[in-house]
């Protein structure tokens, strides 16, 4: 269909004057080509990093583009670990722009098991990325032995964690040590062997969170029974207490627990004397219970991780 002559006028008139841009929705950005000659680029590299060297993934960590970081470092998990790479990996891990390279950071030193990694794993926990706190607990805990370490460390009173601040979601300010004892307590019967461990520690502060979160699984550790026991003769009133606060919440499932118990009510510490007393309370309520009489209530008792 022919246009009418007066609108083919009135085009070529806007045209003319610069009042009408001629645009074609198949128009390209200005840096089209830089882009192109990036992606080539990137593509060279990423299909050559299988046959790189330790050296040259640690240079292309490095990289100004982040795919190549990522990609380097994920490399790195099955390279035999140094010092200058831990230094690197731990580097981007609390200092990338990105989020996807810092969270590769965390998979590939939860990898390598090296002491100096899983520490700055541990003050990982807080990034601003979700899913890079996520990988770095993963991580930790993948660790084995080594990750369990790395977490009582996290726990104790005198670690870098225990003054490092994490912002929670809420807004709310706390430690990195204090965001340990809250993963912990998520895991729920899977953090009692790391708790069990816990009470064998040096910082009376580890020891305090261990039999918090022992005591908070019930019955369910009982296996820590001895260990908690043995704690009883330190001569830290705070870890007696905070051992009887545990003993009455898992209950008397050891043939040690009644002869601890009637001893602490005789202990110098007023402090152990009310702990006893409250012990003794929750293991007799819990056996009017299982009788099938109404028990008292256990009253949570303040220990040395507060």
């Amino acid at each position: 269909m022919k246009l009418p002559l007066l609108s083919i006028l009135v085009f070529s008139t806007l045209l003319l004057c610069g009042c009408y841009e001629a645009k074609t929705f198949s128009a390209l950005p200005d840096n089209y080509s830089d882009r192109v000659n990036d992606f080539k680029q990137v593509s060279t590299i990423l299909a050559r990093m299988p046959s790189a060297s330790t050296e040259e993934l640690l240079s292309l960590a490095s990289h100004r583009d982040e795919r190549v970081r990522r990609a380097a470092v994920l490399r790195l998990a099955s390279a035999t670990p140094t010092a200058p790479m831990v230094d690197r990996l731990t580097k981007l891990l609390t200092g990338d722009p990105s989020a996807s390279v810092r969270t590769a950071a965390a998979r590939t030193l939860g990898a390598l098991h090296d002491p100096g990694g899983l520490r700055a794993l541990v003050l990982a926990l807080c990034d601003k990325d979700p899913n890079a706190r996520l990988f770095a607990w993963k991580s930790i805990l993948r660790a084995g032995e080594d990750g369990n370490t790395a977490i009582l460390e996290g726990l104790s009173s005198t670690s870098e964690a225990s003054t490092t601040p994490c912002k929670k979601a809420s807004g709310r300010e706390v430690t990195v040590r204090h965001e340990i004892r809250e993963l912990l307590l998520t895991m729920e019967n899977r953090a009692i062997p790391i708790m069990e461990k816990g009470l064998l520690h040096e910082n009376r502060s580890v020891m305090g969170t261990s039999l918090d979160i022992l005591g908070r699984r019930g019955q369910s550790a009982s296996s820590s029974l001895p260990a908690i026991l043995e704690l009883m003769e330190s001569s830290d009133e705070e870890i007696r207490a905070a051992g009887l606060a545990a003993i009455g919440r898992i209950g008397d499932r050891h043939p040690g627990v009644m002869p601890a118990v009637l001893r602490a009510q005789a202990d110098s510490s007023r402090k152990v004397q009310m702990a006893a007393a409250a012990a003794l309370a929750a293991i007799q309520g819990n056996t009017r219970r299982s009788a099938g009489r109404p028990g008292r209530p256990f009253r949570s008792y303040p220990g040395p991780h507060s």
